[in-house]
């Protein structure tokens, strides 16, 4: 038996595989979307922490500005610089500043 003149035959594209294409399309934009769209909250992300980072900055500095304010005019008051210094530190940021308002 000659099998030189047999052609090979491709199977034909079924119905199968033309969804399974249209799917593979359809995940494939899914994901494009989705990748997207973490992009872009990244990047919102991003600009919120680096602004809220600069009025952090700021504030720290607002409050070193004010204990040094106070710290300098604490020694014309020396009952207050033992108050100061007994308060903790959690409370001393109020101190220095209800100390500012008073003198």
């Amino acid at each position: 038996m000659d099998v030189s003149a047999i052609q090979p035959q491709l199977p034909k594209p079924s119905q199968d595989d033309f969804i399974s294409s249209k799917k593979k399309k359809k995940i494939s934009d899914e994901s494009e979307q989705i990748s997207t769209s973490i992009t872009d909250v990244v990047m919102l992300l991003g600009e919120n922490i680096q602004t809220i980072g600069l009025e952090l900055s700021r504030s720290i500095a607002f409050e070193k500005d004010e204990c040094y304010r106070a710290l300098r005019k604490i020694p014309d008051h020396p009952t207050q610089m033992v108050i100061f210094f007994n308060l903790p530190s959690s409370v001393r940021l109020e101190w220095v500043r209800r100390f500012l308002s008073d003198h």
